[in-house]
């Protein structure tokens, strides 16, 4: 069901996002619903799109906003009702996901699913919070919604019996009305969840949520909203839920006020402001505006400082405030488990969600397998004859030659004519070959093996893949590894969250690579899996070693000599190229102080290492060519956040394997004096 009032610009693309998973009349309902518009031709933009598929009602006079929601639900006819807004998306898989999982569970009356709130240009500010690692019910969810609220209407479809029983929509509440009526539903039934994200929430300029924000009606909807829900709470806990929600909407209020303020704003300020002081300050509260705001703006003047930015401190003010914008737009929406991601304008991440939307959930996803070389033309074959012997047919090959002179080319083409073959026709390096195939790749999943290793066990890539698609937060997968010689495994034969992985044998989502970057070219080879790791921990993502898939390589383990062609296992090079990677790597990756910390950590540690080694000299000319490329690198300078880094290092310190472990971690990384001196591990 789709209610539209006047808003039509967004209109066909909704239409387009249902249509495209549409299994026929028998089986949906699509209904648009007017409230009789006195702008736009909603009617003619319908027949053009949906043509006799979806059905039409105008409103013989205007209802308003809620009573048109309550509207459609008297005209559904389905068992499920989907309010979804004619500026918002639903992406594909969204009704199937959900059907699939609720034939059998007769008890639950509502399912939802994770969202992304995008802008009028479908460029994505952030993610909803991660509610539970897998599908099901969530237990206590009442507490949780009950102290904000966690779900926009394009993410819910609510059993239509539920709404006969408790009723519809309260328009008095207005802009807190759905918020009102998930409380409801929580205090009655079971809801379910779908960790997958398969909706889009959209604001604009033109919005409900920004039209109301101007007379300051969203925080008085949502403080009436607190009152009349507390007798929904369990008694138990009704004080300590209402008292949290209340400190939720006057942060939003707050944070509206401020972003009034920069947009100069005064009277919106002022509502706002007066708003948000009828919910009750509290001492956390009134620490956090007076206190915790201006260290964040000064921490955000200080990072573009240090990234060679001339931005003003009014701009820094606007950025930070922009951030505490997307946490706070709605009551407790939340920042989920991941990080600050400044996800602002982004236009990778525009295109990432549109491909999601054109793309059929029906296809199984494509896996895209690449591999860089360069004079290893028997290796190679033995690498790509563990990729056929594997159980995963949606897949395709690439490889990259890179200046080879062995006839590794030739060799491709009249051999693996499928293989997807690229060529370097001079030496550029491991980093410039991955980054040539990963933008070429077609794939949803990146698999990348090394030209000198190959996969022990048939299912590893159909394992990945599972493990993936089972865990949306997972952005790079690190395979087990073994010695050729012995098959001793370089990682535990365990399942566990980690901080980094090893280029010879990953997997990461291409999505993932759109919103990061690719790899930094530093240098031809090192360093670059730290590099990309502590990107994409900035943008909330995890990293998982992953025990189901095997690959056997011949690694840096028990001092042993490296076989293989010099480019990739002289070790001159090696202790050169790492020296360098990693002093580049610290000075344009990590905030301050670590930058500082890691270089004096990699000045003495790399130093005392390759004197062990016999690799003293060449260590320290990786250092000398690190350091006359230091004064230009202020303009490419790109820190991850401080959070991100002590994430990092605090993964790095622990193996955890349990979700609410690896949440907890996200939520709150250790400090730095924990990290430093192992305080409260």
């Amino acid at each position: 069901m789709i209610p539209v009032y006047n808003r039509v610009t967004y209109l066909e693309r909704t239409l387009m996002s249902v249509l495209s998973q549409d299994p026929g009349a028998e089986e949906m309902q699509i209904e648009v619903v007017d409230d009789a518009s006195t702008s736009g031709d909603a009617e003619a933009l319908v027949r053009r799109v949906g043509g006799e598929r979806v059905d039409f009602v105008r409103q013989p006079r205007r209802l308003g906003g809620i009573a048109n929601w309550n509207s459609c639900v008297e005209r559904s006819r389905g068992q499920w009702v989907h309010i979804l807004h004619s500026d918002d998306v639903v992406f594909p898989g969204f009704y199937a996901g959900l059907e699939a999982a609720l034939k059998t569970r007769d008890e639950v009356g509502a399912a939802f699913c994770r969202y992304v709130t995008i802008d009028e240009n479908e460029v994505c500010l952030r993610t909803s919070e991660l509610e539970r690692l897998t599908p099901g019910i969530l237990p206590g969810f009442i507490a949780r919604i009950g102290a904000g609220n966690r779900i926009q209407c394009p993410s819910i479809a609510v059993r239509r019996r539920v709404y006969e029983r408790l009723g519809g929509f309260r328009p008095e509440l207005s802009y807190a009305a759905d918020w009102e009526m998930w409380i409801r539903i929580a205090a009655h039934y079971p809801i379910w969840y779908e960790p997958e994200t398969l909706a889009a929430w959209r604001i604009h300029s033109g919005s409900w949520t920004t039209l109301t924000a101007r007379s300051g009606q969203n925080i008085a909807d949502a403080r009436r909203c607190v009152e009349v829900s507390r007798s929904l709470l369990p008694p138990e806990d009704a004080g300590t839920i209402s008292r949290k929600a209340r400190e939720n909407v006057a942060r939003l209020a707050i944070s509206g006020a401020y972003r009034a303020l920069l947009a100069g704003e005064v009277r919106t300020a002022t509502r706002q402001a007066w708003e948000g002081l009828k919910c009750g300050l509290t001492l956390r509260l009134m620490a956090r505006t007076v206190l915790l705001l201006p260290v964040r703006i000064a921490g955000e003047a200080l990072r573009r400082m240090l990234a060679g930015e001339k931005d003003s401190l009014r701009t820094a003010l606007r950025s930070t405030q922009g951030d505490e914008n997307h946490r706070r737009r709605h009551p407790c929406a939340g920042a989920g488990p991941g990080l600050d991601s400044r996800l602002r304008g982004n236009d990778q991440r525009k295109n990432v969600l549109k491909a999601r939307m054109d793309v059929s959930s029906t296809t199984p996803p494509l896996v895209s397998v690449i591999i860089t070389t360069r004079n290893r033309r028997a290796m190679l074959e033995k690498a790509l004859r563990s990729v056929y012997s594997q159980d995963c047919p949606n897949r395709e090959i690439l490889v990259l030659d890179d200046a080879s002179e062995d006839g590794t080319s030739d060799f491709i083409r009249s051999h693996h004519p499928d293989v997807r073959l690229f060529r370097h026709e001079e030496n550029r390096g491991l980093i410039a070959g991955r980054n040539l195939l990963m933008r070429e790749a077609r794939g949803d999943y990146l698999i990348s093996i090394d030209d000198d290793a190959y996969f022990l066990n048939t299912d590893a890539m159909s394992n990945v893949v599972a493990r993936m698609e089972a865990e949306p937060e997972l952005g790079i997968i690190n395979f087990r590894v073994l010695d050729p010689e012995d098959h001793v495994p370089v990682f535990p034969e365990a399942e566990y969250y980690t901080s980094s992985y090893w280029g010879l044998g990953h997997c990461v989502r291409k999505a993932v690579l759109q919103e990061t970057g690719y790899y930094r070219e530093l240098v031809k080879w090192g360093c670059e899996e730290r590099d990309l790791s502590l990107r994409v921990l900035d943008k909330g993502y995890r990293l998982l070693q992953f025990p189901g898939a095997t690959v056997v390589h011949p690694c840096f383990v028990a001092g042993k000599s490296l076989p293989g062609s010099p480019e990739y296992r002289d070790l001159v090079k090696v202790w050169r190229l790492t020296a360098k990677a990693r002093l580049l790597q610290a000075w344009l990756n990590e905030p301050f102080p670590w930058w500082v910390l890691s270089t004096a950590n990699v000045l003495a540690g790399y130093s005392v290492r390759a004197a062990w080694r016999r690799s003293l000299r060449d260590a320290l000319r990786g250092f000398c060519e690190a350091f006359k490329e230091f004064p230009t690198l202020k303009k490419t300078r790109r820190p991850v956040s401080p959070r991100a880094m002590r994430l990092y290092l605090a993964l790095a310190r622990h193996r955890l394997s349990d979700a609410s472990q690896i949440r907890a971690i996200y939520k709150s990384p250790p400090g730095i004096l924990a990290i430093l001196f192992g305080l409260g591990s």
